[in-house]
């Protein structure tokens, strides 16, 4: 079987899509077929592990092995899954402030048309899961602690790797074993920044007719049509998406609710995070 060495989990909006260019673009990685992301474990694990295989089917015999699929973390049947194909593969994950993290969630779906643009409040008290429970760290990443060896999970804060990506990257290639000298000619570029829409209909559009690529398995075609530089202009204007300031009391309550989980994550990872309250 040309099964892979390393997985990245997540979490979405956490520089995962810089971090998976980053591998793409490094000559001893080999990623997923299509765009380093195969949504298997919790989308199509039900296709069975040889459809799995099939993503590094091309991948040479040499070559270090892997996907980046961000939304893993929040599917609580992912590492149980993983774990009973893979025990001894390598976990990748980074973390950012989970109210942040939360917002940019909430612009995000705004600009792809899932949301309207109201209130943010009104949001996180009606998709409590997306906004809250995704961004419960410790509860997320406790279980790959208790299914895989301590040294195979890697953690990483993105506002250290803000700080300093090139050490980042270094750490991160030792980790899954491929060359650290190598850097990426993008290192310090945003790969996929929160762009103000055109058109939020179209964007809603093209990412369902995404997903019924993928469920049709024309994995190949979908990434070529969302990647290119004509469908990139028509969805999106060349500015950020304009981002208003998060009330106070929001922030402050999210705060409050990530707190204990904070405080959990930080002693499990035996990092210093008390710059996220």
């Amino acid at each position: 079987m040309n099964k892979p060495d390393f997985i990245g989990i997540g979490a979405a909006r956490c520089a995962t899509t810089w971090l998976s260019q980053c591998l793409h673009t490094h000559p001893e990685i080999y990623m997923a077929k299509g765009d380093g992301k195969t949504y298997f474990f919790n989308r199509y694990y039900d296709q069975g592990i040889r459809e799995y295989e099939r993503f590094f089917a091309s991948a040479p015999a040499s070559s270090i092995k892997g996907e980046f699929t961000e939304t893993y973390l929040f599917d609580d049947e992912v590492p149980i899954r993983i774990a009973r194909h893979f025990p001894n593969i390598k976990i990748i994950a980074v973390f950012r402030n989970p109210v942040e993290r939360a917002y940019s969630t909430y612009l995000h779906l705004v600009r792809d048309g899932f949301l309207q643009p109201n209130s943010f409040e009104a949001e996180i008290k009606l998709k409590k899961k997306i906004f809250i429970k995704d961004s419960l760290y410790y509860d997320r990443i406790k279980p790959y602690f208790d299914l895989f060896p301590k040294e195979n999970i890697q953690i990483s804060i993105y506002e250290n790797i803000q700080k300093d990506p090139q050490s980042f990257l270094r750490t991160l290639y030792e980790f899954i074993g491929s060359d650290n000298t190598f850097t990426p000619s993008f290192v310090n570029k945003k790969i996929n920044p929160t762009l103000a829409p055109r058109f939020s209909f179209l964007n809603k559009f093209m990412t369902l007719s995404g997903w019924a690529m993928r469920d049709l398995g024309l994995v190949s075609l979908r990434y070529r049509i969302r990647n290119s530089q004509i469908m990139k202009s028509l969805r999106f204007k060349k500015t950020d998406l304009h981002k208003p300031e998060m009330p106070l009391e929001t922030r402050k309550m999210l705060c409050d609710i990530f707190h204990d989980s904070n405080d959990k994550l930080a002693r499990l990872i035996q990092e210093d995070l008390s710059f996220w309250q």
